[in-house]
């Protein structure tokens, strides 16, 4: 067996004099690092409360949508609906069944998943050509992809119709988009 430290001469104390002083320094910066995360967590944490609650509020209360800053920022009252289907079984059936009933069937994607036991292979290479003529247990799972479903909801709230977000596993999410000029 090879001894890759067989060659090794002993360290002086110059190198681990060095070696010290950066394993002390890679400590400071590792400390430094963390405290910057924690910094950027407090401050981005903020950053958000500004946008979606104290801004927007403050836009409604001055009755505007709008407002440029005389230092030349510009915002502008926004928002966006984000949704993904329930986790839970049953408000999952519940979200799919509104979704059908308003026409929004071509966005369900249907995924069938069956199982097959070891060596059968030749099986499921049947069911790839019957499935339904074969005794084997299948997985139906529908879903929507989030941003298809998001854009659905949106479609269906610019034209007026009605939207239970709620319901759909959706929320609407005000905020502020600051820009500069």
């Amino acid at each position: 067996m090879i001894d890759p430290f067989e060659d090794v001469a002993t360290p002086d104390e110059a190198d681990l004099g060095e070696l010290a002083k950066q394993v002390v320094r890679h400590g400071e910066l590792s400390d430094q690092v963390n405290e910057l995360e924690a910094q950027l967590k407090v401050l981005s944490k903020e950053l958000k409360r500004l946008e979606e609650e104290v801004i927007p509020d403050l836009l409604s209360a001055a009755g505007t949508q709008e407002f440029t800053t005389n230092s030349g920022l510009k915002v502008k009252l926004e928002q966006k609906v984000y949704a993904s289907l329930p986790k839970d079984d049953l408000k999952r059936t519940a979200a799919l069944t509104a979704v059908r009933s308003a026409g929004g069937e071509s966005i369900i994607k249907n995924t069938l998943t069956a199982q097959f036991g070891k060596g059968e292979g030749q099986r499921a290479i049947a069911a790839q050509k019957a499935l339904s003529d074969l005794d084997v247990a299948a997985l139906l799972k529908e879903d929507i992809h989030h941003s298809t479903y998001a854009a659905w909801i949106n479609e269906r709230m610019k034209n007026g119709d009605p939207v239970d977000l709620d319901a759909l596993g959706a929320y609407l999410r005000r905020f502020a988009k600051i820009e500069r000029k």
